[in-house]
């Protein structure tokens, strides 16, 4: 299943996100020109459920409604391989090196797990630990324990994190 994900993952046409400050970095010279936090531009997407700016209620994103195909697979791959895990959002991120942060606004564990066609690192850091995390998932908090990815070289690399808001 790795692979039929991996080929579904191409297809995804991303475009620039500005709006990933904690993950990217601060653009600092957009944000003082502009008065308002701006992130660097990284290539990140949430399927599932989101919490639109200034509104309460969840709703289904609308690149999920774009990409239905991929996100009824990422439905399939959890109930096989962790049918317990319960989560509302996957935040999709292509060849990101995220910056050391917490998740905020998550409210219980996240599971993280990458694929693509990167050859070396890519690792995610919780606390001091390195996790390997290519075709491999973990489970961890990333409201409570600061976390990060390793430099990769050598392909693409999609990191899928599965979370609830």
């Amino acid at each position: 299943m790795d692979t039929i994900i991996l080929e579904e993952l191409k297809k995804v046409k991303f475009t620039k996100n500005y709006y990933r400050a904690n993950v990217s970095g601060v653009d600092q010279e957009k944000t003082d020109r502009l008065g308002r936090c701006v992130g660097n531009p990284c290539l990140s997407y949430t399927f599932g459920l989101v919490r639109p700016r200034n509104k309460s209620n969840l709703q289904l994103s609308r690149i999920t409604q774009k990409y239905m195909d991929l996100y009824n697979l990422l439905l399939k791959y959890m109930k096989q391989n962790h049918p317990d895990f319960v989560f509302k959002s996957i935040t999709i991120n292509k060849n990101i090196i995220c910056q050391p942060h917490f998740d905020k606004n998550n409210k219980s564990d996240s599971l993280a797990v990458a694929f693509g066609d990167y050859t070396e690192g890519g690792e995610l850091v919780v606390g001091d630990v390195e996790y390997n995390i290519k075709n491999n998932a973990i489970i961890f908090n990333g409201r409570n324990n600061i976390h990060y990815s390793k430099p990769f070289s050598g392909g693409d690399r999609y990191s899928l994190i599965f979370y609830n808001l």
